[in-house]
């Protein structure tokens, strides 16, 4: 039951206006039931089914909408299956005392639905920064790494890590620290294509994955994100520079794991000859 309603839910968030309308219909089917029903049967729960559907895959508003559609619905039910005219006040009540109660519902769902898209942010991006943690990370490296090997299309992939960093932690504390890293992180995202993806590995170290990218273009790319990074230390006086590794496309690609140890020691080697410097594939070295 889970799976269908997960199904239904996939499917009317993708197609709103069919979505819309199987709502609606929902409603009106409903509204028949419960006129034949009669009206000393209670049927008003049953509009919650359509209500939360559109809730979840859409908006607040649309929520609002289908519950009054759904209310004046059961209105017209209600009346009908009487049979007669009701008394206007009680008619008045019932009907708001409904749609209070949808609305209620509606907020509620509304309410739940984005407190777990934050858990479920959370969950993917780094607490400190903001950027991608390292899970959230490689579930898209992953990805990238099969389209890569299915079409034989071009990514890069870069490992940097912050010279100095204990030194700013030692003589400025932790605060600072973090400051450090939280400018780091949001330079690094600005500085980068939106198809690009920032995540951070832990401690002072970042991956970025540059996906449809070449030697060529990523010399330029990684040379562009090392410039405004120590553009952005230096106008808040922080004596941090930059050892980074690069690699594009290797060949044979490997696995995740491999070329991100790769890149790492590429890293390393740009950190053990002087830091400050990008170090490109295996041998090629760019000193910044």
């Amino acid at each position: 039951m889970i799976f269908i309603l997960q199904i239904v839910t996939l499917y009317i968030s993708k197609h709103k206006t069919i979505g819309l309308l199987i709502g609606y219909l929902f409603v009106l089917i409903i509204g028949v039931l419960d006129y034949l029903t009669g009206y000393k049967l209670g049927f008003s729960i049953f509009y919650l089914i359509p209500i939360v559907l559109i809730v979840w895959c859409f908006s607040l508003n649309w929520g609002i909408i289908i519950s009054f559609v759904s209310t004046v619905v059961w209105a017209i039910a209600d009346i009908a299956a009487r049979g007669e005219d009701p008394e206007p006040f009680i008619m008045v009540w019932n009907a708001a005392i409904r749609m209070g109660f949808f609305i209620t519902v509606t907020a509620i769902l509304v309410n739940l639905k984005q407190s777990l898209e934050r858990e479920k942010a959370l969950a993917r991006t780094d607490f400190l920064t903001g950027v991608a943690n390292n899970q959230s990370f490689m579930e898209t490296f992953n990805k990238e790494l099969n389209r890569s090997k299915r079409y034989g299309r071009p990514f890069t992939l870069v490992y940097l890590d912050c010279d100095e960093f204990k030194a700013i932690n030692d003589s400025l504390g932790h605060e600072a620290g973090n400051q450090v890293l939280k400018e780091v992180a949001a330079t690094m995202v600005k500085a980068i294509r939106p198809n690009d993806k920032v995540g951070r590995l832990g401690g002072d170290e970042f991956l970025v994955l540059m996906p449809e990218t070449g030697v060529a273009e990523s010399k330029n790319a990684v040379k562009r994100l090392e410039r405004e990074l120590l553009k952005a230390m230096k106008l808040n006086n922080w004596g941090v520079t930059f050892s980074i590794g690069a690699a594009s496309s290797i060949a044979p690609i490997q696995s995740a794991s491999e070329i991100i140890s790769h890149v790492d020691k590429l890293m390393y080697s740009a950190k053990n000859n002087g830091k400050n410097q990008i170090v490109y594939g295996e041998k090629s070295k760019d000193k910044a």
